[in-house]
């Protein structure tokens, strides 16, 4: 595996394990009664693909640094493929949202709105 590759692979990796490690401390930091599971295991195989097929493990460099474009496919690509991966977390603290507003726990819904929010902006 080339080193370019191989850097793209880890630094997926690593945004995907930031985002867990962001939903595990919100959502543990809170006292509110529902959990969610925020362990997101991610399909190497099917993501070092995807990079392939979009032609993103040839880095695109301009002078010193990355060609913009190839910048921003990349930045779209994590974005995408990192919201993918994050389906079933996203899906589960929405039906423990709607559980905290039934029951009128408005400090859990805060709690769970927070993380969302969080996850959503850590994920673009």
């Amino acid at each position: 595996m080339s080193d370019n590759r191989r850097n793209i692979i880890i630094a997926l990796g690593a945004g995907a394990a930031l985002i867990g490690a962001a939903l595990i401390y919100h959502l543990v930091s809170s006292n509110s009664e529902p959990t969610v599971n925020t362990e997101v295991e991610l399909d190497t195989g099917r993501i070092e693909e995807e990079v392939k097929k979009q032609k993103l493990d040839q880095v695109q460099r301009s002078g010193q640094g990355i060609e913009t474009s190839y910048f921003l496919r990349l930045l779209q690509f994590v974005g995408a493929t990192t919201r993918d991966e994050t389906a079933e977390v996203r899906k589960e603290l929405t039906a423990n949202r709607r559980v905290c507003y039934k029951k009128q726990d408005w400090e859990g819904y805060e709690a769970i709105v927070a993380s969302a929010l969080q996850m959503e902006d850590t994920t673009a």
